[in-house]
């Protein structure tokens, strides 16, 4: 792709600031005036990542210029020629110009000068006519090694040659072709580009080379966007998230606030415009501010056709913009940089030189919002889950803590007893609030070991040195009370973990009278708590089960866990729209966070797409919108695939939803599953047991397995009984022997156990005993039910094939009803998103007994005829008998004429598709 100047891409960006970081990186190595860096790289007090960090915030202070100067948003309108005469001699466009020269002297005086330009940018410089605009991408994450003068006057920390300095100059400000650079515009840049920049950059890892001190980035499986689930969300489903959650609170609001004023006689416009700016919007997982950007034009429309009483003026279009971003807009990020990007791209979109990015502050965060206290849970005090083991603790000393705040609470809650609601306000006062909080918090993840005071000298009374009940409750009346080095640490731990006190943070937001946000959307971190990269500490871990009544558990996906959170930050009346993978509908790990949800709110819409919407991530997903009180039971809008197409709007009662085991039957339509109606006369459960085994079955087989070839044929499947595995079992066909299979990562053509070793010194005989029984053999991650009948009991089924065995009917009538399209269609609605494929179907034993029989009897006797002929049948006839059977079985359901074709159709051309293994 070629780029004219007023074009450009976000990957060409993208590289060029990998250019910039290396160029910048590698000059500030090798400079010989900054050996006390080199010696910090060298030790490793100051790591490879913790330096890229800090040299991304150069590159993004010198992008921020870059912009802002081509916009012409650094300074008021009105200011004087001279000050801005100053500028342009020190201005990046004087850099960038330079930046073009073949030849440039190696002296430091341009660093020197950007950093001057920094900290007027920061805290203002008259001389300069720079407004300050508070102190941009200057925090940083350990000590302010790079990045100076910062806003309490430090002086250049480091040094940097002006062809260093310049060279990474180049790479971000142009774009280099054959014998040319062509200068990027940055007047056609939009907010979000930079953050998309730097979600693209987190899939780089930093690497310095020890030999030659230079600085490289490498793409890397484990790097930080996969572990902190950082993926940019694309424009269109933004634009559906704020269609479904942000637009129905707008038109409520207005419609309200038309007919109290028209009920009051007030003027309408002043008090629909007054009604929109008190809307307040908030992301949790904020990021660089996508969606928040989005919510403020959107916003910021409806407010200017307000003002305007029909087409806004432009003039009226930029006040409504920064009107609806100083008050409607909030957010909170665990990692600073991106909410640094967030506060920036607000402010460019607002356009004002005369506003500082510091009054963004008090809206966009920086902070877990998953990890936080509130009032009810600190007025219950430390719960016993806090002292939950953690790596390096000593387990007897973490009990005996247990067991002494155990009896501490006892006595708080006598102390408490008698009080009301206004006692415990009067206890979080705000000169306490927040070091109480942190305390609440810090108590999960205190180190227990005998290591205790970090001073030297011996404590007597080592129990103090955890924050049990007592100390919480001391801390809270007088937090000068307590031992300063418990201060400290909480103080240390409080950093660590980024703990975030939403009723701290936002105290309008969570007063009385709001009650929380008008509405939470976003996209938050998928990060699959199975996965070793992203998996959950015990500590938080435990935090969390607290914070969500129980509701988190071990391996609920962090997404879930925003997704309840962000119903608890909503106040009544509000909606929630959070982008979530699909397993949300059905995993069983979200079950308990379904539960919740649904217990303060009903489900308003759904989008779901089998396509994957984001490019570099390997997930199907889904946007539930959820509406907090009001009706119970409404009309659910579903949507699915990228174009976001329209199907049938469902009547969903949430409180039968609570109920359910999954979601997923809401989502049918969108995942192409027929939605039909049939006749049952009970379920698999009354005619039959079902038995799923477990991995110690799996692997107790090690070492006993032998190939069929070396069996002789007298004896076989006596002594050696044949193991079948999900991938033999066909519908009504088992390919053992005929199809080679994979146990205990080993590929075989045809297994057999050996049982009388297994006799003498294994420890799975009995399981095998009881495995070989007339049965229907039931396969699962599969694209329908396939069931085989193994009238004999030969073979051993292998994890995770379940084994059916009826008990007051027989055989091939249970198997029938299991193969039934119904019941492939209705394991579908019920469970889809649960197994390893969004096309394939995985069943507990459970869950197979809940599926139905038909109402029907002699239809359901004739679909059982067909299947037995299948299973009899070569490959041409079975395939024959096997579309006969679906048919029949159908009938045998009683499912209506018109929508018994769709559900034949559907489940004859799975039935050809391949076995999803």
């Amino acid at each position: 792709m070629t780029n004219s100047p007023g074009e450009w891409t976000i990957a060409s960006l993208r590289d060029g600031a990998v250019r910039a970081l290396e160029s910048l990186g590698t000059g500030i190595i090798v400079h010989p005036e900054n050996g006390q860096l080199r010696a910090m790289l060298e030790s490793g007090e100051l790591t490879a990542q913790r330096y890229s960090s800090q040299l991304l915030r150069i590159v993004y202070r010198l992008l921020f210029l870059f912009a802002a100067e081509d916009r012409k948003l650094l300074r008021a309108p009105d200011t004087d020629h001279t000050s801005i005469d100053r500028y342009e001699f020190v201005s990046v466009r004087r850099l960038r110009d330079l930046a073009t020269r073949d030849h440039v002297n190696e002296s430091d005086d341009l660093w020197i000068t950007l950093n001057q330009v920094f900290k007027g940018l920061a805290s203002g410089c008259p001389d300069l006519g720079l407004p300050g605009k508070g102190p941009f991408l200057l925090m940083t994450e350990s000590r302010p090694t790079l990045i100076g003068p910062s806003e309490v006057g430090e002086t250049t920390p480091v040094a940097l040659s002006n062809g260093a300095l310049l060279k990474a100059v180049r790479a971000l400000a142009f774009i280099e072709k054959p014998g040319t650079l062509v200068p990027r515009d940055f007047r056609s840049v939009c907010p979000e580009d930079f953050g998309s920049v730097y979600e693209g950059l987190l899939e780089f890892v930093p690497h310095i080379e020890p030999g030659t001190r230079t600085l490289s980035y490498r793409s890397a499986c484990e790097n930080e966007r996969k572990t902190s689930g950082s993926y940019y969300t694309p424009v269109s489903l933004i634009e559906y998230v704020l269609d479904s959650a942000l637009d129905p609170v707008v038109d409520c609001r207005l419609a309200e606030a038309s007919s109290d004023a028209e009920a009051n006689g007030h003027p309408v416009r002043e008090s629909q415009e007054a009604a929109l700016l008190s809307i307040t919007v908030c992301d949790p997982s904020v990021g660089c501010g996508h969606f928040l950007l989005a919510a403020a034009r959107r916003l910021a429309r409806r407010l200017a056709s307000i003002r305007a009483d029909g087409e806004p003026t432009e003039d009226q279009r930029r006040h409504s913009l920064r009107d609806v971003i100083g008050q409607c807009l909030f957010g909170v990020d665990i990692n600073p940089m991106a909410s640094e990007l967030c506060k920036a791209s607000l402010w460019f979109e607002a356009s004002d030189p005369e506003c500082p990015l510091s009054v963004l502050d008090d809206h966009v965060k920086v902070g877990n919002a998953l990890l936080g206290a509130t009032p009810a849970l600190m007025k219950d005090g430390i719960p016993d889950e806090t002292f939950k083991s953690l790596a390096g603790d000593d387990n007897a000393l973490r009990a005996r803590f247990k067991k002494r705040n155990r009896l501490e609470r006892r006595a708080s809650r006598s102390r408490f007893a008698g009080e009301t609601d206004d006692a415990a306000s009067e206890i979080s006062a705000p000169e306490h609030a927040r070091v109480a909080a942190n305390a609440w918090c810090a108590a999960f993840v205190w180190p227990m070991n005998d290591a205790g005071d970090p001073s030297t000298e011996p404590r007597g009374e080592v129990e103090r040195d955890a924050i049990t009940e007592s100390v919480f409750r001391a801390l809270e009346d007088d937090h000068g009370s307590i031992d300063p080095w418990l201060t400290s640490e909480i103080k240390r731990l409080t950093r660590e973990y980024q703990f975030f006190h939403w009723h701290l943070e936002f105290p309008k937001i969570f007063s009385d009278q709001a009650q929380g946000f008008d509405v939470v959307l976003g996209n938050p971190p998928f990060l699959n708590q199975l996965e070793s990269a992203t998996v959950a500490q015990r500590g938080p871990a435990a935090m969390l089960q607290v914070i969500t009544g129980g509701a988190v558990r071990g391996y609920t996906d962090l997404s879930a866990t925003f997704l309840l959170r962000s119903i608890q930050l909503c106040r009544p009346g509000g909606r929630v729209a959070l982008v979530q993978p699909q397993s949300l509908l059905a995993a069983k790990d979200a079950g308990s966070v379904r539960s919740a949800v649904l217990e303060d709110a009903s489900l308003a819409s759904l989008w779901i797409s089998n396509e994957h919407v984001f490019d570099d991530a390997n997930v199907f997903t889904c946007a539930p919108t959820l509406h907090r009180g009001g009706r119970r039971s409404r009309r659910v809008e579903r949507s699915s695939t990228r174009a976001f197409t329209r199907l049938p709007p469902l009547e969903v009662d949430s409180d039968l939803l609570r109920s359910e085991e999954t979601w997923a039957h809401v989502a049918a339509a969108a995942l192409g599953i027929p939605e039909f109606e049939f006749e049952s006369n009970g379920t698999i459960g009354d005619v039959a047991t079902a038995t799923a085994d477990f991995r110690d079955q799996y692997y107790g087989l090690d070492g006993f397995l032998v190939e069929g070839a070396d069996v002789s044929e007298d004896d076989a499947d006596t002594l050696y009984p044949p193991l079948a595995t999900t991938g033999l079992i066909d519908l009504a066909a088992c390919n053992w022997g005929r199809r080679p299979t994979r146990v205990l990562k080993r590929t075989w053509s045809a297994p057999r156990i050996d049982l009388e070793r297994m006799q003498r010194e294994g420890t799975l005989a009995q399981w095998i005993a009881s495995r070989r029984v007339p049965k229907v053999i039931l396969a699962t991650q599969t694209k329908i039910l396939e069931v085989y009948v193994d009238e004999s009991g030969r073979y051993v089924p292998s994890l995770p094939l379940i084994t059916v065995v009826p008990i007051r009917d027989d055989l091939w009538r249970v198997a029938a009803a299991l193969a039934s399209p119904v019941c492939a269609a209705l394991a579908m609605q019920r469970y889809s998103g649960a197994a390893l494929s969004a096309q394939a179907i995985k069943l507990s034993a459970t869950q197979a007994l809940r599926l139905p029989i038909p109402a029907n009897t002699s239809r359901w006797t004739k679909a059982t005829e067909f299947l037995r002929a299948a299973q009899g049948s070569d490959a041409g006839r079975r395939s024959m008998a096997l579309r006969e059977f679906g048919k029949a079985s159908i009938a045998a359901f009683a499912v209506p004429d018109g929508q018994a074709a769709p559900l034949m159709d559907w489940w004859a051309r799975r039935l050809n598709e391949s076995k999803i293994y």
